[in-house]
């Protein structure tokens, strides 16, 4: 007995409307929960009204100031209200400079600086495998003006990971007038 064979009058196939559908409504969900911010927003430091003045800091600790000097000495972008609060910091990344040892230095030259800074006393750890030097045992301390652009702070952490230094402490001086 012979058996007829059925030829298929339609194709077989997926119904994409349902998964665009989908992923539109992910792309406004996402876009609408992102957080635009502006990455050249400033660090807000938060008042610390009962700090305590570190009169013996120790001789191994490094310092790495961050500096506001205006090309020209005047910046319109710093403004502050009658109580001497920063109101308005400076976002302006050429404003902002690095500071070792009373020497202004690039942030690549800061990399070396605390590679070979982060050797001397105490020392480092050993290398483990896979690392061309170890962890650092100095101390390293942030310290900065108001109102400091994170970009600028960003490029501190940085040096100081690859030169492998992970002690980090960060610092403010008290504004003037507040003594």
């Amino acid at each position: 007995m012979r058996i007829k064979s059925r030829q298929l009058l339609e194709a077989i196939g997926f119904d994409m409307t349902p998964m665009i559908d989908c992923v539109f409504q992910l792309i406004v969900f996402f876009m609408l929960v992102t957080d635009f911010a502006n990455p050249m927003s400033a660090v807000e430091l938060p008042s610390a009204k009962n700090a305590q003045e570190d009169k013996t800091p120790p001789d191994e600790r490094l310092m790495v100031e961050l500096v506001h000097e205006a090309p020209g000495g005047v910046c319109g972008n710093l403004i502050y209200d009658s109580s001497k609060n920063l109101v308005e910091p400076c976002c302006e990344d050429d404003h902002w400079r690095i500071k070792v040892e009373r020497k202004y230095i690039t942030p690549s030259q800061l990399e070396a600086y605390l590679i070979i800074e982060g050797s001397k006393f105490p020392g480092r750890l050993p290398p483990r495998k896979n690392e061309k030097i170890g962890l650092s045992l100095r101390p390293l301390m942030i310290r900065s003006d108001a109102g400091a652009v994170y970009q600028m702070v960003e490029k501190v952490f940085a040096a100081c990971a690859r030169a492998r230094i992970y002690k980090i402490e960060i610092g403010a001086r008290k504004p003037p007038g507040n003594d």
